[in-house]
């Protein structure tokens, strides 16, 4: 007997829906794409800002979302540090994504300005500066919208990834697009998954756990913290600081290892007898080798630049303040070994900055510290600090 109305086999609803920063083409959707190429059945979900996509994962809306860090020309993303402090969420994968750069106009474009989100304008300054003085630099939310409006608008250049016109559908006939424009070879994006799942990856290979410790200020307390990983036997990859009240300071920290392997655990519970943790996961490090440029100093002009830029920006400096970048090499206990000297200075900021022009065995951290001590102190100060550091910047 033939069915009227014959049975329809149910859909599979997607294991994983996966919130991503649109437009199409920009960095954020290469790293969704990239990540889903990992998993199966996953849904790739475009939302319009980074604030909508940590709400849409706080109230259970999405299963995951994908978001950058940190930019090795351009450091930390403030608005994913925050959203990291202030909600209940977990970091489960990372992975790195080379930040190539593209410039994209009509090919009847005359432009008179070009326009990109201000990361790229400045990660593409040295190629504008050479090529296109005249150009007026305008800031925009994405590189994607940007491109879009180049596309359609010949007074309008734009600075975006090499896919981006593709993905938006814009017909390639109508373009010119020069690739390779980034002053950086080894500039890069780290991009985290996020979700409210608090069930742990299990411990593997390369594996790496981020925190938050809220420190108090007190003489010596950050030195005894860093002092805690070092007698483990962990190495400590970044240290940021941020959201400074009154009292204390809120660091995120990531360190090599586990939270379940032995060691790690250990460390912990021991930081939670002197500070106060949220835990952010622990996860496989991602599998990206940068491209080496040992002939560069780890520390550059630009680094100075930009890190001058960032700091002074979201923390403007204070009387009497020293500021300083140095570069160490990466091995257990390099961090703690220097701010042993600081351990009796009252120090303002510190903090690792991912600009290390691709050296695969070094880091660049900054630090802060009040500068009323006598000259001889000062110089002896910095006598030892050179010791300690393959090269250092004093930014201000």
């Amino acid at each position: 007997m033939t069915e009227l109305y014959p049975r329809k086999e149910p859909k599979e609803l997607p294991a994983i829906t996966l919130a991503y920063l649109g437009p199409n083409g920009n960095f954020t959707h290469m790293a969704a794409l990239e990540y889903r190429q990992t998993k199966e059945n996953v849904q790739l979900v475009k939302v319009e800002s980074l604030p909508k996509i940590f709400e849409m994962v706080n109230q259970n809306l999405i299963n995951r979302a994908i978001v950058p860090i940190d930019n090795s020309s351009d450091g930390h993303i403030k608005d994913t540090l925050q959203a990291l402090q202030g909600l209940d969420i977990q970091i489960i994968h990372e992975l790195v994504i080379p930040v190539s750069l593209s410039l994209v106009m009509r090919k009847e474009a005359q432009p008179t300005e070009v326009w990109s989100k201000d990361t790229a304008l400045r990660q593409a300054r040295r190629f504008l500066d050479r090529n296109y003085p005249h150009l007026k630099r305008v800031e925009c939310i994405s590189t994607g919208y940007a491109i879009g409006q180049a596309s359609i608008n010949p007074n309008i250049a734009a600075i975006g990834s090499r896919i981006s016109a593709r993905e938006q559908g814009i017909p390639q006939d109508t373009l010119t697009q020069q690739d390779g424009i980034e002053d950086n070879p080894a500039n890069a994006t780290r991009f985290v998954v996020i979700t409210k799942d608090k069930e742990l990856t299990p411990p593997t290979e390369n594996a790496k756990t981020s925190f938050i410790m809220n420190v108090p200020h007190q003489p010596s307390k950050l030195f005894l913290c860093l002092s805690i990983l070092k007698s483990r036997g962990i190495n400590l990859s970044q240290i940021k600081s941020f959201n400074e009240e009154y009292g204390k300071a809120s660091f995120i920290v990531t360190i090599s290892g586990h939270q379940w392997e032995e060691n790690v655990y250990q460390a912990l519970n021991d930081l939670r007898q002197q500070t106060s943790l949220k835990m952010l996961g622990s996860y496989k490090k991602a599998d990206y080798k940068p491209p080496e440029t040992d002939e560069q100093l780890s520390i550059t002009d630009d680094d100075i630049v930009n890190l001058k830029r960032d700091l002074f920006h979201e923390k403007p400096r204070e009387t009497n303040e020293t500021v300083i970048a140095f570069s160490l090499r990466d091995r257990i206990g390099a961090l703690s070994d220097v701010l042993e000297i600081f351990q009796r200075i009252n120090l303002t900021r510190i903090g690792s900055s991912p600009s290390t022009r691709g050296k695969l065995d070094e880091y660049v951290f900054y630090l802060g510290f009040n500068n009323n001590l006598p000259s001889e102190k000062k110089s002896q100060l910095m006598g030892l600090l050179t010791s300690q550091c393959l090269q250092i910047a004093i930014l201000k």
